[in-house]
């Protein structure tokens, strides 16, 4: 199940503190989809790059008559990592701005994450899998939703209308986004062995880095291995 927890602060608390503090803890301001009541900020934190978020934690600021309220939200299909980021967060607004806290354990009950934390390569794996899931998903509401196969299967019997039938067509445009799919999959497993490899010298791994590469590391602040997986193509599965 998800879990919620809830932070009642003093009215006259410090907004711009509190605002200060969620952004250390990593969580970025995003526009909501929907306006909610009372609500004065929504925040998201996912970690991109090291493999320990699977969904993310949300946070939410609201501003009432008598009280400040924060709230979070992690989802049932949360990592290990997700759910301990969550019960920090709250105990360290407690502790700098003091209040009442209550999570869907009751006031002051944690959820604690029932396992150890798992080895990074095996989040990352899961990751990817997960992904490669999600995606083929996709493909398999298309293919359900399209309305082809019964009406124009026929048509495929016949040479004359091959270049014409749309179911045709429909199937040849499925083949790139497979094997991007299975690529992007494949590259993802290769990313998490480089990133996770027990020695972080360079020099195990044979390299040779040009500038738009140097760019994307000193600039767009990607990692190196991250950087070398691009450029490696994955479209062979065998």
């Amino acid at each position: 199940m998800s879990y919620s927890t809830y932070n009642k602060l003093n009215k006259n608390s410090n907004i711009k503190n509190l605002t200060h503090l969620i952004r250390m803890l990593g969580y970025k301001k995003i526009k909501g989809s929907y306006k909610i009541r009372d609500c004065i900020g929504s925040y998201f934190r996912f970690e991109d790059h090291d493999f320990k978020s699977w969904t993310g934690v949300e946070l939410y600021i609201f501003r009432y008559k008598l009280y400040i309220s924060v709230s979070t939200r992690s989802r049932i299909s949360r990592s290990y990592w997700d759910l301990d980021h969550a019960n920090k967060t709250i105990k360290l607004i407690r502790d700098f701005f003091g209040g009442n806290l209550e999570t869907d354990y009751r006031k002051n009950r944690f959820l604690n994450p029932e396992n150890v934390a798992p080895k990074l390569i095996s989040s990352a794996c899961y990751l990817a899998h997960w992904n490669f899931m999600n995606n083929m998903k996709r493909l398999e509401f298309y293919l359900s939703q399209r309305g082809l196969d019964a009406k124009y299967s026929d048509m495929a019997k016949s040479s004359h209308f091959t270049r014409i039938n749309p179911l045709i067509l429909s199937n040849n445009m499925t083949v790139p986004y497979v094997i991007s799919i299975w690529e992007e999959f494949i590259r993802n497993i290769f990313l998490a062995i480089l990133v996770c490899r027990p020695t972080k010298k360079l020099d195990s791994i044979k390299i040779n880095l040009n500038k738009y590469q140097f760019d994307k590391i000193i600039l767009k602040n990607q990692l190196i291995e991250e950087v070398i997986s691009e450029d490696i193509t994955f479209q062979k599965p065998s």
